[in-house]
């Protein structure tokens, strides 16, 4: 009987310390746990509403506890806390999720950018700190955070052009990306950074130019200048632009029918190749380029004979193709 009794004092205290421990992890669990890594649902979205409740001092240290949460290994986790943080509101989530730029997990920088994003306008002023930061992760992630946002604000793409100017390739191209989604261009930034010796800010440059179909005719006059350019990345990315440039833009072509008559035989050749290219809308070139097929300058004339082929659109073109 006392053996009996004995065991039924321990299943006592034994279902006891069960009732106890769910009665913790339901009700008196810490709320960034019971946020994020609880597998009971309703608890999670009971916990969801009570974030609302909270004051200023409570909301920073959840936000603070839900760092841990939010650098987990498992992606769920990771999920719950994002959300979470999100719905602690902007003064509290957005320096959390920028400072996780710098995990050296590339999954929690991802969807610490990807809720950045959804703060909109409340993430920029951040986020152009997060510019200067001295970790080239943070530096990348924040501008392709403002890329995806797209600022139409000149400030914001002008110091975006300053970070595309960096010798990191992701930094910079994350800038070149974000300068495009964002839209706004001011011209004097496209020159001064196709006339840079900087061969990251002068292809980014051209890129841009490319992409927009800008005919200004000074950015059209850099990159032509670019085509001499000994960087052979800085050369490719001027000519590929105006290529793209001179398909849609009859003054583009013009202007390069008139750098090509005045220019030396290496401006021409590079020059006689962007024409073939460009194809039909540079046709007006073909009256040039047959003066240099028939010339002495063997190399002129093979680039002639490539690119009317090319351009296709002339009695004697097709007669030579």
């Amino acid at each position: 009987m006392v053996i009996l009794g004995d065991i039924m004092k321990k299943s006592l205290i034994a279902a006891g310390m069960i009732v106890f421990v769910c009665g913790f992890l339901c009700g008196c669990a810490s709320l960034s746990y019971r946020l994020t890594a609880g597998e009971d649902e309703k608890v999670r979205l009971s916990a969801l509403g009570e974030v609302k409740t909270l004051d200023e001092k409570e909301k920073a240290k959840t936000a603070e506890a839900l760092k841990e949460y939010l650098a987990a290994s498992n992606s769920s986790t990771r999920s719950r806390a994002a959300e979470a943080l999100y719905n602690l509101g902007p003064d509290f989530a957005i320096p959390v999720f920028i400072s996780m730029f710098a995990d050296k997990n590339q999954e929690v920088r991802l969807i610490s950018e990807e809720y950045v994003v959804k703060f909109q306008d409340k993430a920029l002023s951040p986020l152009l700190k997060a510019l200067d930061s001295r970790d080239k992760f943070t530096r990348t992630h924040a501008a392709y955070a403002l890329g995806e946002i797209k600022p139409s604000l000149p400030e914001v793409t002008k110091r975006l052009f300053i970070s595309m100017g960096e010798d990191d390739k992701y930094i910079s191209g994350g800038a070149r990306d974000a300068i495009l989604k964002a839209g706004i261009i001011d011209i004097e930034d496209l020159l001064r950074a196709l006339k840079s010796e900087n061969g990251n800010y002068c292809f980014g440059a051209a890129f841009i130019a490319g992409k927009k179909k800008i005919d200004d005719k000074r950015v059209l006059e850099a990159l032509i200048k670019n085509l001499g350019f000994s960087n052979v990345v800085v050369r490719n990315s001027a000519e590929n632009a105006l290529v793209e440039i001179g398909s849609s833009s009859r003054e583009a072509v013009d202007l390069m029918l008139e750098k090509y008559k005045t220019g030396d035989d290496g401006m021409k050749e590079a020059l006689i190749l962007i024409f073939g290219k460009i194809g039909g809308p540079a046709s007006e070139t073909i009256k040039e380029l047959s003066v240099s097929l028939s010339g002495t300058n063997s190399k002129l004339a093979l680039a002639s004979a490539e690119s009317l082929c090319r351009i296709n659109s002339s009695h004697l073109a097709k007669q030579i193709c």
